[in-house]
């Protein structure tokens, strides 16, 4: 006997977690992170010529891949806004060198239950954007890390 074909009104639930880069609302699958720090002293991350390898930062974890999605998203005349001590949103997924990918963002909100059916699409735009789901009240750009990470 075969089993039962899925149906397609069953919700897809996954677990987000929600963060924000210069007033904007994002959120990625929290299944591939592994935690998520304060950075204190990120100067030098800041002033990194390359937002997408913006240095290293070393934890008792490992090694951590800084990524600065702000400076990534934001034009380049753009001034930006930076928080006193903003967030590294760890994965679990390495570069070639064994380093851990890290996302430099403005502050981080809390995990939430999303039904995936619910996200929208968007046309065309970034490789890396799944779509936008509305959480809290706020439309957030849903990021395809795996996309990010290749790039």
């Amino acid at each position: 006997m075969s089993a039962p074909a899925e149906s397609t009104d069953t919700p897809q639930r996954t677990r987000a977690v929600t963060f924000e880069l210069q007033g904007d609302h994002y959120c990625v699958a929290s299944s591939r992170i592994t935690s998520v720090l304060s950075i204190g002293d990120c100067s030098a991350v800041l002033e990194a010529s390359d937002p997408w390898y913006a240095g290293e930062i070393s934890t008792d974890d490992g090694r951590i891949r800084v990524l600065d999605l702000s400076r990534v998203f934001a034009s380049a005349t753009r001034t930006l806004e930076r928080p006193e001590v903003p967030k590294l949103i760890v994965f679990d997924v390495t570069d070639d060198d064994g380093a851990h990918y890290g996302w430099l963002v403005d502050d981080v909100g809390v995990s939430q239950q999303v039904d995936r059916q619910r996200l929208e699409r968007t046309a065309g735009g970034m490789s890396f954007i799944s779509g936008t789901v509305t959480l809290d009240g706020h439309e957030h750009l849903w990021l395809d890390e795996a996309s990010i990470h290749e790039s």
